[in-house]
């Protein structure tokens, strides 16, 4: 960086021309090369990019027919947004967000929408110390492996927090069976440390048919680690 002194009858730049960038701040008038910050990308930033395109793309694919069973079904069975749960998801929508859950557990995109409803499962969670393992334990009253579910939990929630809390990371993408799961590592990455029992921790659950793309009410407790 380097200070500039105009002449008189010379005017001043304040902007940036061809890599350079001219400015007034706290030195004066100043000139210098120009910086493009950026933040690094995760890998689950990059992978997740990836997925949204390839679903992006496989839509572009679809057929006249195709998108309209897409749009008949969310007719049929309300979806609705996460954070605006009276604004209903149309067909477009119902696909990404379907086939997006879907790459991210694992399995194939679906292209076609298929006109039934499966019976709802009843689930229950529950998360515990185990020596020193962190398990998150799944029962199901069926079992029958027809749901995707996407499980998030929050870092240990203090008593103040416990009727609005939001700050959710994903775990593991899991069917509907019953269960137990390891998750040392996906919670140690996400929040620096194993929670210790007798603390509350949120969980939230997303829930999607895998054949036919019917998404349940987005499921969201808090738990106290056993």
């Amino acid at each position: 960086m380097a200070r500039i002194i105009y002449n008189i009858g010379y005017s001043r730049l304040n902007r940036k021309i061809g890599g350079t960038t001219f400015q007034r701040n706290a030195s004066g008038l100043t000139v210098k090369k120009t910086c493009n910050y950026s933040l690094p990308v995760s890998k689950e930033q990059v992978s997740r990019q990836s997925i949204f395109t390839k679903v992006n793309n496989n839509y572009k694919l679809l057929s006249s027919t195709d998108r309209s069973s897409w749009n008949d079904f969310a007719g049929t069975f309300d979806q609705y947004r996460h954070r605006y749960p009276f604004d209903e998801l149309n067909g477009r929508e119902l696909f990404f967000i379907t086939n997006y859950i879907r790459l991210l557990t694992g399995n194939n995109i679906v292209l076609n929408c298929f006109y039934w409803t499966y019976t709802v499962d009843t689930l229950s969670y529950s998360l515990r110390i185990s020596g020193s393992d962190f398990i998150l334990d799944v029962a199901s009253f069926y079992g029958d492996l027809s749901w995707i579910l996407s499980v998030s939990l929050s870092p240990p929630v203090s008593q103040g927090q416990l009727s609005n809390y939001r700050n959710f990371r994903r775990m593991l993408g899991i069917s509907n069976v019953s269960s137990s799961y390891f998750i040392n590592y996906q919670y140690k990455a996400s929040f620096g440390r194993i929670p210790f029992a007798g603390e509350k921790i949120g969980i939230r659950v997303f829930i999607v048919s895998k054949d036919s793309g019917q998404v349940l009410p987005i499921y969201k407790s808090m738990l106290t680690v056993l």
